[in-house]
């Protein structure tokens, strides 16, 4: 079993991340509901960057917001885009990973970052930290972030108490079904970055599934040796309800089951669990970008 890539935030500079970069092309995209609150802080730190030379792209894709979040990131700076508006040919939009599979319609990099738009103590380094891997190791083809997680309380903070769903759901599911993706730290982490073309050759689970699924299909697409971890040092945002965790565990779970499923039938040493027949899912696979037949609107991405 090969060891993960692991760094930290500030092994990489940005001015050698700029000139690693050379005619290299990266966008940063924000998937949004709701953030009015955080997403101008997060557009200008972004922006930034884009001043350095470091990135070439902020979009925003949002979630038709009822708190101004799209009116608040454009004003910031960023291209933005409805989430609704993007390959409306695939019907409704079917939560997060839906938006980011359709934002690869209007995503232009050679490299693609998502990072989350609710987080309170965003800063540049999420962005330069979660690329740097990409930028100086040709091998590495995906790199997701892992942070300090504290959970809010009247009184302060807790350390490490944050990610519930990671630590109560998927890695025990990873233990027990397959240990050697609990190298991650956290990987339902919403902060990641990789090659386009790695994006494009893999399916997307919808909704909260995205996370835990990629996190399968890409190790089985290139191996431990093309990913990393970078540690982005902390991550705050709102804490959801009991029952918004509980429904987001079972789009992860779904995710873990779907994709572990496909694994073992293709020979991988792999545990699954095989929902009840009478279940209904509640979160379907969007095929890989490179398959989809949408020649229009790709040529209007690459012609933006």
């Amino acid at each position: 079993m090969n060891a993960l890539r692991t760094y930290d935030h500030a092994d990489f500079e940005i001015e050698r991340l700029v000139a690693d970069k050379a005619s290299t092309t990266v966008t940063v995209c924000v998937p949004t509901r709701e953030t009015a609150k955080t997403i101008e802080g997060t557009v200008t730190s972004l922006l930034e960057l884009s001043e350095l030379g470091l990135v070439d792209q902020v979009v925003v894709v949002d979630a038709s917001s009822e708190d101004g979040t799209a009116d608040v990131a454009a004003a910031a700076g960023a291209e933005v885009h409805d989430e609704a508006a993007l390959m409306p040919e695939f019907g409704a939009v079917m939560g997060k990973g839906d938006a980011m599979w359709r934002s690869l319609s209007v995503c232009r990099g050679d490299l693609i970052s998502f990072v989350d738009g609710d987080v309170s103590d965003f800063a540049g380094h999420y962005a330069s930290g979660l690329l740097g891997p990409l930028l100086v190791e040709p091998e590495v083809e995906f790199v997701r972030g892992h942070f300090e997680r504290p959970f809010a309380v009247r009184e302060g903070e807790l350390p490490g108490e944050g990610g519930r769903v990671t630590e109560l759901l998927c890695k025990p599911l990873f233990a027990l079904l397959s240990p050697e993706l609990l190298a991650f730290s956290q990987p339902l982490a919403g902060e990641i970055a990789a090659r386009r073309e790695l994006l494009h050759r893999i399916s997307f689970a919808t909704g909260y599934a995205v996370e835990a699924a990629m996190q399968i299909d890409v190790w089985r697409e290139v191996g431990m040796d093309g990913m990393a971890e970078v540690d982005l040092a902390s991550k705050r945002n709102d804490h959801q309800s009991l029952k918004a965790l509980s429904n987001m565990s079972i789009e992860v779970a779904e995710g873990i089951s779907r994709r572990l499923r496909s694994a073992r039938d293709q020979g991988a040493e792999v545990g699954a669990l095989e929902p009840a027949a009478s279940v209904e899912p509640r979160t379907v696979d969007r095929p890989p970008f490179a398959e989809v037949s949408s020649p229009a609107t790709l040529a209007e991405a690459e012609r933006d």
